[in-house]
């Protein structure tokens, strides 16, 4: 597990950053002529942000299946009863699908892109359980994480949205 960190001018340089570190990172695993490391794909929660330019359009083009179902609530919800067993059972459906994607025969999935604090139309989070969750089921199928912050930094009380999350 490493940690990656690099200041960018625009989203768009930082999504296109973002595709060339999976591309090392399918590369490593595969060769670099490998199909997965000259264009990666992903698995991505939600609606990531990454406007109409650079690579990041790509993303938000597949149509292989790759969004995972997202278990986001609100900011100021508090989840109880039916509500947080609506959302454990997101969780527990997003890791499945998670595991199954990255696990098939000849997956050349290169990464999880998530927003650890999505700012859509209000701000909305995970739960820390599940993200630790995520963060153990990233490590042990030796795949990254990637994690778009730039809508949440600062907003939220914390300079990074991670920050929320002990110990993701």
């Amino acid at each position: 597990r490493g940690e990656v960190l690099a200041f960018t001018t625009t989203g768009t340089a930082a999504n296109n950053l973002f595709y060339e570190i999976a591309s090392a990172h399918m590369s490593n695993r595969y060769g670099h002529n490998h199909p997965a490391a000259v264009s990666p794909r992903f698995l991505y929660f939600g609606h990531p942000y990454g406007g109409s330019h650079g690579k990041i359009k790509e993303l938000r083009r597949d149509d292989g299946g790759a969004k995972i179902p997202t278990p986001t609530f609100a900011v100021n919800e508090i989840l109880d009863g039916e509500d947080l067993q609506r959302i454990i059972q997101i969780e527990d459906k997003a890791l499945a699908f998670i595991r199954q994607k990255v696990t098939e025969d000849n997956s050349d999935i290169a990464g999880i892109f998530i927003e650890a604090i999505p700012l859509n139309r209000e701000i909305t989070r995970y739960r820390t359980e599940f993200m630790l969750k995520l963060r153990a089921l990233a490590d042990e199928l030796n795949i990254p994480i990637f994690d778009d912050e730039i809508l949440a930094v600062g907003r939220t009380g914390k300079f990074w949205g991670y920050q929320h999350y002990q110990g993701f």
